[in-house]
């Protein structure tokens, strides 16, 4: 995750202001981001310039708000539905969607070709498998989106959402794989795999529509059981923003 997303996880106000971390139902707080040496300087300066700054900006940030939801408010809903609503992205908008799909292919890819270590322990890569080389030129800029995947973003509808960051995480669906992550306010859920749905295209950030949603977060069950750990941990005395 991007170093600036650390310090949007401090809370200054707390005695120990440094994020907490979940790994393995294990809760700790450090000061440390997760990161090694994986990428040369000009590819850390593409994937900050072509997504991360952008992100960053627009999800939530607590002594800013939370600028995407705001965004998002004045746009007349596509779909309505029990627990989404569903927007396609105006065109004098649509470079924020560019920079979500670039920011999400990014971090998916860098959780997929490393081993990272958290809190003393490893997190097994989340690995894209023969899909790995088409997310590489794409954030290259030598190809188009993989067309073997569908990226859907959903955007918090509290404006002040939970300060919670959850490094990506993969399940098998069927014949394909479902991949997701989470920064404030906002949750990636990435599909890979031959087995994705067609229509699931039309639907999703990287249609030539793009599409965004939003909802409420504590409907999502992988959302909910890790606000379930993170109590847990703040129960214990552990404080500040959570990463899980």
């Amino acid at each position: 995750m991007p170093k600036a997303l650390y310090k949007l996880m401090r809370a200054p106000e707390r005695a120990n202001p440094n994020p907490v971390f979940i790994v393995r139902g294990k809760a700790g707080t450090t000061s440390r981001q997760v990161s090694d040496k994986l990428l040369c300087h000009d590819c850390e300066l593409r994937f900050s310039r072509h997504g991360e700054q952008e992100a960053l900006r627009l999800c939530y940030r607590h002594e800013s708000g939370f600028l995407l939801r705001d965004t998002i408010a004045p746009w007349a809903p596509a779909v309505c539905a029990n627990e989404y609503t569903a927007f396609i992205v105006p065109p004098a908008h649509v470079h924020k969607a560019h920079a979500l799909t670039f920011f999400a292919a990014s971090v998916f890819w860098r959780s997929a070709v490393h081993r990272w270590m958290v809190l003393g322990e490893p997190r097994e890569p989340t690995e894209l498998g023969k899909y790995e080389k088409a997310f590489r030129v794409f954030l290259l800029g030598e190809a188009p989106f993989p067309e073997c995947a569908v990226l859907f973003v959903s955007v918090a509808e509290s404006a002040n959402p939970d300060n919670v960051v959850a490094l990506p995480v993969v399940s098998r669906r069927g014949s394909f794989h479902r991949h997701k992550f989470h920064i404030p306010g906002i949750i990636f859920v990435l599909l890979v795999g031959r087995g994705v749905p067609a229509a699931y295209a039309s639907l999703s950030l990287t249609a030539p529509e793009p599409m965004l949603y939003t909802g409420d977060f504590r409907n999502d069950d992988w959302f909910r059981g890790m606000l379930e750990d993170a109590g847990r941990a703040i129960r214990v005395g552990v404080s500040g923003g959570v990463h899980i």
